[in-house]
Formats: structure tokens, C-alpha cells, sequence
């Protein structure tokens, strides 16, 4: 608080800010490269770990698959990459067959079914796998070690299995003095919602222009997070025979977005992350949006265009997320269903995305994986999801916060973390009532 004459004015708080998205950014963009090598340098990087986990847990050593034929069914642990064997999912193959077909089948969103089976993989061969481990409760991609015995059918029967941890950050977090928040919005979809009115009630919220209760509680709020679909989560409706797309909706709505954003950094960090139909490359990591899209904005530097997912520093805590895209893709291949329950299986697979390039589309990298999990973040999240969840996850040396953030089109709210001590809250706003929280 500042006195200024016969005025009190409110200081904004200030933060220490750390931007570590460079892993996702695409420099060198070479698409004649094989996906399978991503899946290479995954188990690779994965492998130390886990063996680490295992070794703890069973106090026994980690066997190649090959070498399974010599150990005549004694138990023994093995490591390598899930492979779900599914007849449901999408085939090209299959997909020009039913061409011929006079009657198309109806069109599936989900593609589970009582015939999966699992098969794990490393870099000499593969075992299909029973017992324990649940198919439906699992996807291909994730790198897993199992304890069991090889059968004389060939099956391996698994007993026990566990993941790879995502190792915490090594040095100890200092402690905050004051409380200073983190806004997480997401899904305000521009081009197809028309009723702006609740989102200017966001920025003026921010700001701290709305004269509602919590005037005093903005000036703690450091940083914002645009968390994907800023102008649309619907792909753009197919034009008839000769005529052209009508994309004037998302001209104004980008219009608009540099106008609310324009608002915002004026006096706090703005990041704003692309969605899964934001105007960008559409593979797995999407590129930030181009600055020319914000001629306004961009002059400031408060305000970032980056990539998604995203991953940050904020007081030295460690911010990371996506939009959303690998949470519905995992549900449409398991029988996961709980958006928060899928973010957490994400942490302890420490991979973000292991249905990428499977069926979640990505870049080929070819030399690292991007969305494996490092580093233990302090703020896990996921935008566009149906409602709000949230989770403090307990764990080594610090525990993490998971959040589902609701879509604000759907719900008119957003979410703030609180960095001191992690506390989440919602906030709604309903510009038919007075402003709640």
C-alpha cells in the first residue's frame, strides 16, 4: 500500500518468473523422420529410473525380454513400453474398407473392448502380459517394470508393477512471506461465444477494477495462464461444394483476445497457451501462437505466447500443464474416466502424453521425449475440462497440486493457486448475480 497525496494506492505484487518451454519448441522441423524413435530415447531416459524403483522395491535385478527363455519360469523383473493390442481402434486400412460398405457404422468415440490385451516391448522383443496389471486401467506408451514369471504358453504372468518417479527438484523452496497467486483460466472460446460480458468481468476482476469484494486480494494475484481455447474448441464446420469456409468469427475473436489480453498486462504476466483448435500447428506440442495475432499485446513484455504444453517457474515453484488434449485422449482409449484421476496416473507414469504418437498426433522427435516427466512439479494442471477437480498430491520432499480447470464457457470460472502454501480455489463469476467466490 502506497500513499500518493490523499490517495491510498494498491501495489501490485512482484514475482520471480523462469520460462522452460524450450523442450517443446520445434526449431528444426524434419518430418521424414520414423516415430519409433521416440518410443527409443523413452525407454532409454525412462529406464534409469525405474530400475532404480525397482530395485528398491523387490531387491532383484532387471532382466532384458530376451534373456527371459533362459530363466525356465523363475520369477524376475523385466522393463519396457505398454503396448495396448486393440481391435477398436482406428484403422486406415479399415477406414477404406468401409467404404464399400452400403450402410457406414455409427462413429465411435470410445474404443475399449473385452478382447484388449497388453504387450510390453523393449528394444530386442516383445511379451504379451497377464495377471495384475489392468489393461483398461492403462495405455500404450507408458514404461512400466514388472515383477513375475514367464509361462510355458509363452504369456508372462505378472505379479507387481510399478512406474518411474519423476525426481524432485533438489533444492528446498524458500519460503513466501505474503500470499501471491497464480490465475489458471481456460476454454473462453472467442469465436463461438458471444457473451463476452463475464469474460470483461474476469479482466476487471483481475485488474482489480470491478469494485467487488477482494480488491485488496488482486493486487496478490502475479501471473496469468491462458490455458488453451482461447478462440475455439470446435473445429471450423466444413464448407459446402464451392463455397469458403467463413472464418470472420475468428478474426473478431482474435481481435478481441488481444483486447482483453491488452487489459491485462498492463499491469500483470500474461502466458497464453494454443488449444487443440486455436490457430496453430495441431500435433503434439502445438507452437505458441504468432505475435502478429496480438499487435497489441505483443509490444508488452508482460506478455508471452507459448507453447503447448508449458512448463514454467513462478517463485520458484514449478508450473506445468497442457490444455487437455492428452486427458481426452487417454479416455478415449481406457476405461479412465475421471479427468482428475487421469492427471494424477499421468504424474505417477511421469509422462504427460504416452499416447503420443500412438494416437495422440505428435512431431517425431527422435532424440529425446519432451513430455516425460523430469522434474516433479509443484502445480500440475489440465485446462478444458468439464468442471473443477483438484488434489494435493503427497510425495517426496514437497507435495503437488493437481488441478482440472473448468472451461470458462461452460462454467464462467477459473481457478487460483495460491504459491505460498498451494491452496486452490474457484472462482465464478455469473453476470446475472452479484460477483461470488
Amino acid at each position: 500500500m502506497k500513499e500518493n497525496g490523499d490517495q491510498l494506492v494498491q501495489l501490485r505484487s512482484t514475482h520471480d518468473y523462469e520460462d522452460l518451454s524450450g523442450r517443446f519448441r520445434l526449431h528444426l522441423k524434419n518430418y521424414e523422420r520414423q516415430f519409433c524413435n521416440i518410443y527409443s530415447v523413452r525407454i532409454v531416459e525412462a529406464r534409469r529410473r525405474i530400475e532404480k524403483v525397482a530395485a528398491t522395491k523387490w531387491k532383484k535385478s532387471v532382466k532384458k525380454l530376451m534373456d527371459l527363455n533362459n530363466l525356465k519360469g523363475e520369477q524376475c523383473v523385466i522393463v519396457g513400453t505398454l503396448y495396448k493390442n486393440q481391435e477398436l481402434k482406428p484403422s486406415v486400412l479399415r477406414d477404406v474398407s468401409k467404404e464399400y460398405q452400403t450402410v457406414p457404422p455409427a462413429p465411435r468415440t470410445h474404443f475399449v473392448s473385452d478382447k484388449d490385451e497388453l504387450i510390453l516391448e523393449d528394444e530386442t522383443q516383445r511379451v504379451t502380459l497377464h495377471g495384475v496389471l489392468d489393461v483398461h486401467s492403462v495405455v500404450t506408451g507408458c514404461v512400466v517394470a514388472v515383477l513375475g514369471k514367464l509361462q510355458p504358453n509363452g504369456v508372462f504372468m505378472v505379479e507387481d508393477y510399478c512406474w518411474p518417479e519423476a525426481e524432485p527438484i533438489a533444492k528446498s523452496l524458500p519460503a513466501l512471506t505474503q500470499d501471491k497467486f497464480l490465475v489458471l483460466i481456460s476454454g473462453i472460446e472467442l469465436a463461438t461465444n458471444k457473451n463476452n460480458l463475464s469474460l470483461q468481468l474476469f479482466a476487471d476482476w483481475v485488474t482489480g477494477w470491478s469494485g467487488a469484494k477482494g480488491f485488496i486480494d488482486a493486487s496478490r494475484l502475479v501471473h496469468v495462464i491462458f490455458a488453451g481455447n482461447c478462440i475455439r474448441c470446435k473445429p471450423l464446420p466444413k464448407p459446402k461444394y464451392g463455397t469458403k469456409t467463413d472464418s470472420t468469427d475468428d478474426i473478431e475473436a482474435v481481435k478481441e483476445l488481444d483486447y482483453i489480453i491488452q487489459q491485462l498486462i498492463e499491469c500483470i504476466d500474461v502466458d497464453i497457451m494454443p488449444g487443440e483448435f486455436d490457430p496453430t500447428n495441431h500435433t503434439f506440442p502445438q507452437q505458441p501462437l504468432h505475435k502478429c495475432l496480438f499487435p497489441e499485446s505483443a509490444q508488452y513484455s508482460t506478455f508471452r505466447s507459448v507453447s503447448n504444453p508449458h512448463a514454467c517457474k513462478i517463485e520458484n515453484r514449478l508450473v506445468l500443464g497442457s490444455a487437455g488434449e492428452p486427458i481426452a485422449d487417454i479416455q478415449r482409449y481406457s476405461n479412465l474416466t475421471d479427468p482428475l484421476d487421469i492427471l494424477e496416473k499421468t504424474l505417477d507414469w511421469a509422462h504427460m502424453a504416452p499416447t503420443a504418437p500412438d494416437t495422440l498426433p505428435c512431431y517425431p522427435f527422435d532424440d529425446y521425449d519432451p513430455f516425460l516427466l523430469t522434474e516433479r512439479p509443484h502445480v500440475y494442471f489440465a485446462g478444458n475440462q468439464p468442471e473443477f477437480q483438484t488434489k494435493l498430491k503427497k510425495g517426496p520432499k514437497y507435495d503437488v497440486r493437481l488441478v482440472c480447470i473448468p472451461s470458462f464457457t461452460a462454467t464462467q470460472s477459473f481457478v487460483l493457486v495460491n504459491l505460498k502454501d498451494l491452496e486452490c480455489q474457484l472462482i465464478s463469476l455469473n453476470v446475472n448475480k452479484k460477483l461470488k467466490t
